[in-house]
C-alpha cells in the first residue's frame, strides 16, 4: 500500500483549461497538474484592489479631519460629541482598510489556487476530469496520487507469535523480506508498525513494513510473500520440514545409520 495517497481536489470552483501531466506518470511535489480559468479570479482581485485603494483614501481623509478637529476641540470650538464622531469615523475607516486588505489576500490566494499542484511525490492515477469540465471546490476529485517509493506492505501474524515479534522489536530493527510470487525475486525492508490490538475475529496481529522500492518492483494492491526475522537460533539441529513425521507419541524423524538402515 502507498506510504501516502492524496486525492487531488480543487480549492476553488472553475473551468479546467489545461491538464499538464499524463495518466500513470511520476509526479514531483509542487509539479503543476491542472490550470483553471484565471479570468474570473483576476477580475475579483482587481475589483478588491480598487476597493482597497478607495478605503485607504477614505481613511486618509478621516485621519486629516480628525487632525483638524483636535485643536478645535482643545479650544472648545467644537463639542466633545463632534470630536468623538471624528475619532470614530477615523477608526472605522482604518478598520475598513483592514477588511479590504484581508479581502485582497483572499483574492490573491484564490487566484493562486487556480494552479493545482502535486503535494507529494508519487505516481498519478487515472484522470478524472478533463479540459472544459466545470469543477467544484473540494468536491470534485481530479486525480489520485500514490507514493510508491518508499512503499508499505501490510501483513499479519498469529497471536502466538506476538511475544517473539515484540521481543525482537524491543532489541532492534526487524528485517523483513518480500518475495514476489510471480518472479520469486526478493526485496528487503524493515518493520515499522505493530498494531495495538489483536483482531479477535482472526486471532492475528497486523504489522507493517516499509521498503525503499526505488525500482517500483512492489506495486500498491499487489500480493507478496513476507518473511520477518524475529531472531536467530544458534547451534541447533535443523531438518527439512517434510522430513518430520507425526506419530502416536508426537513428531519424529527417521535417521539413517552407518549400515545404511533407517
Amino acid at each position: 500500500e502507498p506510504v501516502q495517497e492524496v486525492e487531488v481536489r480543487p480549492q476553488v470552483s472553475g473551468v479546467i483549461q489545461e491538464v499538464l501531466f499524463s495518466e500513470g506518470q511520476p509526479v514531483a511535489p509542487g509539479q503543476t497538474l491542472f490550470r483553471l480559468d484565471r479570468r474570473p479570479f483576476e477580475a475579483t482581485r482587481l475589483q478588491v484592489s480598487a476597493q482597497l485603494k478607495s478605503a485607504r483614501i477614505q481613511a486618509d481623509a478621516a485621519r486629516r479631519n480628525l487632525e483638524r478637529g483636535r485643536p478645535l476641540y482643545e479650544k472648545k470650538i467644537i463639542s466633545e460629541g463632534e470630536f468623538d464622531g471624528l475619532t470614530a469615523a477615523s477608526q472605522a475607516a482604518d478598520a475598513a482598510v483592514e477588511v479590504q486588505e484581508a479581502a485582497l489576500r483572499t483574492a490573491r490566494l484564490n487566484l493562486d489556487y487556480t494552479t493545482i499542484r502535486a503535494s507529494i511525490p508519487g505516481r498519478a492515477g487515472r484522470l478524472l476530469a478533463y479540459p472544459g469540465d466545470v469543477v467544484t471546490a473540494s468536491s470534485t476529485p481530479l486525480v489520485q496520487i500514490n507514493q510508491t517509493a518508499p512503499v508499505n506492505v501490510r501483513f499479519s501474524v498469529p497471536e502466538k507469535d506476538i511475544g517473539a515479534v515484540r521481543q525482537a522489536a524491543a532489541v532492534g530493527e526487524i528485517p523483513v523480506v518480500a518475495r514476489l510470487t510471480e518472479s520469486g525475486r526478493t526485496v528487503s525492508g524493515r518493520l515499522t508498525f505493530i498494531d495495538n490490538q489483536v483482531d479477535q475475529g482472526t486471532g492475528s496481529l497486523a504489522l507493517k513494513a516499509v521498503f525503499d522500492n526505488a525500482d517500483e518492483s512492489l506495486w500498491p494492491g499487489q500480493f507478496v510473500q513476507i518473511t520477518a526475522e524475529t531472531g536467530v537460533l544458534k547451534d541447533v539441529v535443523v531438518v527439512p520440514a517434510h522430513a518430520v513425521q507425526n506419530g502416536q507419541k508426537g513428531t519424529f524423524v527417521f535417521l539413517v545409520g552407518e549400515d545404511g538402515k533407517a
